[in-house]
């Protein structure tokens, strides 16, 4: 077989601008590239059937996440009644699972960094699958609290984790609707959840959807061993030491491509042995890393609120299998949103669909308090999970073109990790709220305003013009629009 660049393979005209020192020599067919980028080889790539099988892996854990973290909520009408609590009382545990997602998505970014995306996408898996599976057994308030807090650790780990993976190896004209496409599978996973709990609850008993949502991700933890690669891109920051690795994904990304033995890897941006969270606010990243940060904070403010507390409130004026049906709405109109606002975002560029999204998720949120009929409900819900849930997928999929390689992880963990502070707040002021015992209507307006605030915070980000480096230029122009 020929020696052919990646050049020559994947644009035979045009030749790219990273390539850094190349020697060359051309005979024939033939050309030999000593040196040669693998951004530009992914980006320049169809999407093939090794990064289709990275996005699956990462979706199938998005929708484990998104059963395991959504579980708590669907059970908590059935487990109030059987523990004889007060409506209030699962407030603090709503709480403590959401506490542990903001730790965890904190510390996954600045360790995937520094050990790889891998191990600590494997690792996030055991722990809340682990501790999913010790929820079944609690016994107390304390228990409940205590294994949710820790399996709120792993379940935090892997929307940046698996976000920042997907977006490494999904090339840079499909990344917007790949990075959405697989984070629908957290909606898929939680409206699961509801539709398991909906169907064999009062059956089984809530010891059942904790013991399927322990033991599933412990199944997909063996075929992440064997089946998942590590980040190309991450490799790519040391290629001297990972080069034997490189070599073999790059060759299953495209097998029709020979490298020579001489050949070199570069990559724009290499590793750095500073304090990577710092990183966010050098050359000029501080206002927008603090503009996405509390875009973050205002979104899953009003997202967990509903989410941990529409099961709840909805058995109020039906059944419980009627509210729990209606909740799981909610999440496959989020479903759709998800792929939607990925579709959109490729051809109308970010900004203007969060802008959107943001803007009709205040005005749907305020409406669920007065609708009566469950039709109706049901509609609201879904259209109000559409833009919501949707906007918080893609706003994390715009996270990762903002920030490179080196600290990719990091800036994504800790955008996630900053808005877990709204995600646990949410619940916490909700269960005051309805402690009050206000009209629901009033309940939900105030519901609304933190996603208002949202679409003002995307608008100044959009306009941000900072001075990015030479990888965040390639790729925020074309996907944020």
């Amino acid at each position: 077989m020929a020696n052919y660049s990646f050049a020559w393979q994947i644009n035979y005209k045009a030749r790219p601008a990273n390539l850094h020192q190349n020697n060359e020599k051309t005979r024939g067919d033939s050309m030999t590239v000593n040196t040669i980028n693998v951004a530009d080889i992914i980006d320049r790539q169809k999407m093939g059937k090794f990064q289709i099988r990275v996005i699956i892996l990462c979706a199938l854990m998005q929708f484990l996440d998104g059963f395991d973290a959504q579980a708590i909520a669907y059970v908590a009408p059935t487990l109030r009644k059987a523990w004889n609590l007060g409506q209030e009382s699962l407030g603090p545990v709503f709480g403590a699972g959401l506490a542990g997602i903001f730790i965890g998505s904190l510390l996954v970014g600045p360790l995937a960094d520094r050990f790889g995306r891998k191990k600590l996408m494997i690792a996030s898996v055991a722990v809340f699958g682990l501790f999913t599976l010790l929820t079944a057994e609690a016994t107390s308030l304390n228990m409940l609290f205590f294994f949710r807090f820790i399996a709120g650790l792993g379940l935090g780990a892997v929307i940046p984790s698996t976000v920042v993976m997907a977006s490494e190896y999904a090339p840079a004209h499909r990344r917007g609707s790949m990075v959405t496409l697989m984070a629908c599978g957290f909606s898929l996973g939680a409206a699961s959840g509801g539709m398991l709990a909906g169907a064999y609850l009062l059956q089984f008993g809530w010891h059942a959807i904790f013991y399927v949502g322990g033991v599933l991700p412990l199944l997909l933890m063996l075929v992440l061993f064997r089946g998942l690669p590590e980040s190309l891109r991450f490799l790519s920051l040391d290629p001297a030491a990972n080069r034997p690795r490189m070599l073999e994904i790059l060759k299953r990304i495209e097998p029709k491509i020979s490298y020579t033995d001489g050949i070199a890897f570069s990559h724009v941006q290499r590793n750095t042995k500073r304090w990577r969270v710092l990183e966010l606010f050098n050359q000029n990243r501080g206002a927008m890393t603090c503009l996405v940060w509390a875009i973050f904070f205002m979104n899953l403010v009003c997202l967990n609120f509903l989410n941990n507390w529409l099961p709840t409130v909805l058995s109020a004026s039906m059944s419980m299998h009627d509210a729990v049906r209606t909740t799981t709405f909610f999440q496959f109109g989020g479903m759709a949103g998800v792929i939607s606002m990925g579709l959109l975002a490729d051809r109308f560029g970010f900004y203007r669909v969060l802008i959107t999204g943001f803007l009709v998720a205040s005005a749907l949120t305020a409406t669920i308090g007065m609708v009566s009929s469950i039709e109706m409900t049901r509609l609201v819900l879904a259209c109000c999970g559409f833009c919501i849930i949707g906007v918080q997928m893609t706003l994390t999929a715009l996270t990762a073109f903002l920030y490179p390689t080196a600290i990719r992880g990091t800036g994504t963990g800790w955008a996630n990790s900053f808005g877990r502070i709204g995600s646990f707040s949410g619940p916490v002021v909700g269960g005051m709220l309805l402690g009050l015992h206000l009209p629901l209507q009033t309940v939900f307006l105030v519901a609304a305003l933190p996603t208002a605030c949202g679409a003002l915070l995307t608008l100044a980000l959009s306009r941000r013009k900072s001075k990015i480096g030479h990888e965040e230029a390639a790729a925020v122009p074309a996907a944020a629009g």
